[in-house]
């Protein structure tokens, strides 16, 4: 890096968006309004997504979040707020070109075709499909017909957010042949939480995140990148302090997003994490896109 003090060397590009850094505040409960969207950008993040926009016929419950020591297990699904209000709320962020991503899902291929043209429309950048489930039958298929049926229409760039998993890597190119930009990486993992009185908390289903699953994710990146080098990753899972988002700098992904960290440390350990991610790059001498893929090259 030159010796340049005007040169920011946290700068990345994800999605075709030019972000000041590569720390994305990832779709959850903490994204479910305007204030806690504008909190986040005001701490200095390179870009927030939403909690997931909702089309369809389900009846959306509240779901919770639990928290166990380091870990984070919730039964939450998608945003109570109605399309109408979202469009409001998107209009407003987008006059004033702050960085913010929509995730959406549907239920049928129409119906997410249709949410994504309302939010292309309003002014999104780019945007974050929601739509895999790893215990659905199909799952492939449906991730390559509603992916593809997007792609057709809106002409923003797309990422799908998929589960870490074995067959993760068919999932990848499934979503990348129907032509999606970028795939997130990891979505929360299948989980339950049973009490000691034998009691399900969260009922049957809920979703498992936190640094226990960050080695797992890493390793299904680095080897999505070493066998699928032109894929854009964006990194989920178990981020904790900057250390750990230079890791998923290192395994090739262009960026990461965050969620558990802040319900296990509270909102002022983002402002930390892209300080001291600012200081270790200073330091180094070194930007965002030079270290990017580094471990696959040893």
């Amino acid at each position: 890096m030159k010796n340049d003090e005007k040169i920011n060397p946290l700068q990345t590009e994800v999605l075709g968006m030019k972000l000041k850094n590569p720390v994305i505040i990832a779709s959850s409960n903490l994204t479910d309004n305007e204030k806690s969207i504008r909190k986040f950008l005001d701490l200095g993040v390179g870009a927030v997504i939403t909690k997931t926009i909702y089309i369809g016929e389900k009846n959306i419950q509240s779901g919770r979040i639990l928290r166990k020591e380091s870990q984070i297990f919730n039964s939450t699904t998608y945003s109570k707020k109605s399309i109408s209000e979202w469009t409001e709320i998107l209009s407003k962020l987008y006059k004033e070109n702050l960085p913010v991503i929509p995730s959406i899902v549907a239920d049928t291929k129409d119906e997410l075709v249709n949410l994504a043209l309302q939010m292309e429309e309003v002014g999104c950048k780019a945007l974050e499909l929601g739509i895999s489930c790893p215990n659905e039958i199909g799952i492939n298929e449906k991730i390559y017909d509603f992916t593809r049926a997007v792609c057709r229409e809106v002409s923003v760039p797309v990422s799908v957010k998929l589960t870490s998993e074995v067959k993760v890597e068919e999932k990848v190119r499934k979503a990348m042949c129907a032509g999606a930009k970028s795939v997130s990486i990891s979505d929360s993992i299948p989980a339950i939480v049973v009490n000691t009185d034998g009691t399900l908390p969260l009922g049957v289903r809920c979703g498992y995140s936190g640094p226990a699953i960050k080695p797992i994710v890493q390793k299904n990146i680095y080897y999505l990148k070493k066998n699928n080098a032109d894929v854009e990753v964006i990194g989920i899972g178990g981020i904790e302090n900057a250390n750990d988002v230079l890791e998923y700098l290192y395994v090739g992904s262009s960026a990461v997003e965050l969620c558990s960290c802040i319900f296990i440390n509270g909102i002022n350990q983002v402002e930390r994490i892209i300080h001291d991610l600012k200081n270790m790059f200073l330091d180094m001498g070194i930007t965002v896109p030079e270290i990017i893929n580094k471990a696959l090259k040893d």
